[in-house]
């Protein structure tokens, strides 16, 4: 397999990168925030037991949550069709599977956030909550809450499959230090691993083994971090060198300009 870069056109090449790392950027920034303000800490150990009067007190975090969903995965978008096109020349087949896998999760979280709506509006809609007594209200909200974190990690399955392929196609690039490919393999397994411990595991394996498995998970998938960092180390280089041939020209051009004085 040639390098990428001996494939692709260069400057076409290095058009894609800039606008990969700040996409891949914006998803290491706005994932985490999203993630951090997982409306299932709303249950936490207090159970179900006045959660729709915590959930209308947590409002503005809910509503940020909800906004951070819908902004990441709308960043997915063009963050899945800018890697299809810098990974096309490397493998077309593996390319098109990336950019499928990498679309499959972004309905299921939009759909997931009406979750996240039918919980709000047990705890702020008078005519909904009027209709069920408060024990109830509590347990359909606690059940709202609970389909919102089964949902990201149904999402999960898919974050985790789409890196196989981008791995496997930084590997063969000859471009991309292979090393990164390996990491991006990890962290999809990670993923993988983390929505098994979430979906498949209880009932099957005891909570030990479901909470050791979930700490492996979150650290394999820190293996997507490597690849991005290179990305915005690459794309600063790139700017910086691009600064500087420019004010060379300048420089050069203000020179040719004095020599007829």
């Amino acid at each position: 397999m040639k390098p990428i870069i001996e494939i692709a056109d260069l400057q076409e090449f290095r058009k894609l990168i800039p606008i990969a790392a700040l996409l891949y950027g914006l998803d290491a920034v706005i994932a985490p925030v999203s993630f951090a303000l997982d409306p299932a800490k709303l249950i936490g150990s207090a159970g179900s037991a006045g959660l729709t009067m915590r959930i209308a007190a947590a409002e503005p975090m809910i509503r940020l949550n909800m906004l951070s969903e819908a902004v990441y995965q709308t960043v997915e978008v063009f963050l899945a069709l800018q890697m299809y096109r810098m990974f096309k020349p490397v493998s077309g087949d593996l390319a098109r599977q990336m950019f499928v896998l990498a679309l499959a999760p972004i309905p299921i979280m939009f759909l997931n956030l009406m979750t996240e709506v039918g919980a709000l509006s047990l705890a702020l809609d008078a005519g909904i909550a009027n209709a069920f007594a408060p024990a109830q209200r509590d347990e359909l909200a606690a059940l709202m809450i609970r389909m919102h974190c089964h949902g990201v990690g149904i999402a999960g399955i898919f974050w985790g499959l789409w890196l196989l392929p981008l791995g496997l196609l930084i590997i063969q690039s000859g471009f991309v230090p292979k090393l990164l490919g390996l990491c991006e393999l990890a962290g999809g397994v990670g993923w993988l691993l983390g929505s098994g411990a979430m979906l498949v595991m209880p009932g099957l394996a005891p909570a030990g083994a479901i909470a050791t498995s979930e700490r492996v998970a979150a650290l394999m998938q820190l293996g997507e971090l490597p690849f991005i960092v290179w990305l915005l180390a690459l794309a600063t280089r790139m700017n910086f060198q691009s600064r500087h041939r420019k004010a060379g020209h300048a420089k050069s051009d203000g020179t040719q300009e004095r020599e007829p004085r």
